[in-house]
């Protein structure tokens, strides 16, 4: 037996077995982490003349019959996670706006229907003047 001030390891060769067990006076939080305020905006990453905006998103959505079949009903689970960049100008003239992003979806069950999506686009705005200007997306 080891013991340490943060806790015993107890190692079982035999079962392949790792317990770790702390003392007593380890913290354990006691609130719920805190969510961004509905009016919250993210800044982004400054990235030259340009802001970098990163996002992931994760779905998780229940389909009761992922072949669309009246005869042979399949249902499963599918995870979506879907990572997004954004790449904003922020000159003080003219506007350039790039963004790219996967939707990678795993089935629980059905791992053959797994699937990747992807896009990518871009939009710009050229000031011709202080109050005309040409955009485009």
């Amino acid at each position: 037996m080891i013991k340490g001030a943060m806790g015993i390891i107890v190692v079982c060769g035999a079962v392949g077995l790792v317990t770790i067990s702390t003392d007593a006076t380890a913290q354990v939080p006691t609130a719920a982490p805190q969510q961004a305020p509905e009016d919250y905006k993210a800044i982004g990453i400054p990235f030259g003349g340009f802001r970098l905006m990163p996002t992931v998103n994760v779905k998780e959505t229940y389909n009761s019959n992922i072949y669309a079949d009246d005869v042979n009903e399949k249902e499963d689970y599918i995870t979506t996670i879907s990572p997004e960049l954004r790449l904003n100008s922020n000159f003080s003239n003219h506007a350039l706006n790039l963004n790219a992003g996967l939707d990678q979806n795993y089935y629980a069950d059905n791992t053959s229907e797994d699937y990747l999506d992807y896009h990518f686009g871009g939009d710009g705005r050229l000031d011709v003047t202080a109050t005309r200007n040409l955009r485009r997306a």
